[in-house]
Formats: structure tokens, sequence, C-alpha cells
């Protein structure tokens, strides 16, 4: 999947439909949405990536008169950008994985490498983990969940960006 050109972007169009849409959809059209379909923290870490997409692809703006332009010049500068960095938004590149480390195996402890990694449910603040339950989350308990690409990408980019980094889990 990949994040730049394939839907995964909760959003609601002006006649008040709930779809996905692509980054590059949503910096091409924004104009036929209406508004992100998404939880405050998920919104926070979209518009953050907006931004960022954003201002590489324009590599500014570096002043007021740029500034203006922008209307004008973000839909070609963002479509020129994401093309030539297609690779580097795939979500399951085999070498260099969006916001992941590639081949990640286990975690290096004082010399001693556990084979263990997390599931990727862990990524998803609003779902129920451990001894951390929520209202009407049976799934919790389960040692396996579904979760599709889309949302995996949602979570993944959330969890990057309120993530206290370090050596804290």
């Amino acid at each position: 999947m990949n994040v730049a050109f394939d839907p995964w972007i909760p959003v609601v169009d002006a006649t008040g439909k709930r779809q996905r849409a692509s980054l590059l959809t949503i910096l091409k059209e924004a104009k036929q949405f209406a508004d992100l379909a998404v939880r405050p923290h998920e919104r926070v870490s979209l518009m953050r990536l907006f931004l960022c997409v954003a201002h590489a692809a324009l590599d500014g703006p570096k002043d007021y008169d740029e500034w203006c332009e922008v209307p004008h010049r973000l839909s070609d500068a963002a479509e020129r950008y994401l093309l030539e960095w297609r690779d580097s938004f795939e979500l399951f590149h085999p070498e260099k994985p969006w916001l992941q480390v590639a081949e990640l195996r286990g975690v290096e402890k004082a010399g001693m490498v556990s084979g263990k990694t997390s599931p990727v449910a862990l990524l998803a603040f609003e779902l129920a983990t451990g001894n951390n339950s929520t209202l009407n989350d049976h799934g919790g308990q389960r040692t396996f969940r579904h979760i599709e690409p889309e949302q995996t990408a949602l979570n993944l980019l959330t969890f990057q960006n309120f993530s206290s980094g370090g050596g804290s889990p």
C-alpha cells in the first residue's frame, strides 16, 4: 500500500458521504472534502503530515509573495514531489517501509536479543490491550486482531507523532 497514492485517509465529502482519500488526492482536490473523519489525535498527525509534504514539495514558501502563490502551486508541486519520492511512501516496502525500520526482528537489550515483537494493534490508542480496558472492545484478549492496512497507516502515523520515543515503550 502506498500512502501517497492509495486511499487511506478518512474524509467526509461535501454531501456528507464518508470515504477514504489518498494523500495526493487531499493535496490536489482539497475543495471537494468538507472535513477529515478522524479523532482529534489523528487529525493533529494528519495535519502535520500535510504540512510536511506541502513544505517539502514547495521548498518553502520563503517569503510573503511565495506564500500568496501556494494555493496555485501546491497541487502540481505535491504531485511532482510524491511521484519523485513514491517508494518512500510504501507502507510495506521491503527495504524502506514508511515510518518503520526494515527487517526488524527483535529488540536488543544488554547484549541479548529478544525474538518477540509487539502486535500492530498496540499502535491503536483506542483499542483495549493487556490490562487497559476500553468500553465495548472485547477484542483485547484475542491473540490476533485483523487491522486493515489503511487503519495501520493512520495508527502508525499517529503513534509516531505522539510517542515519547527513546527508551520508553
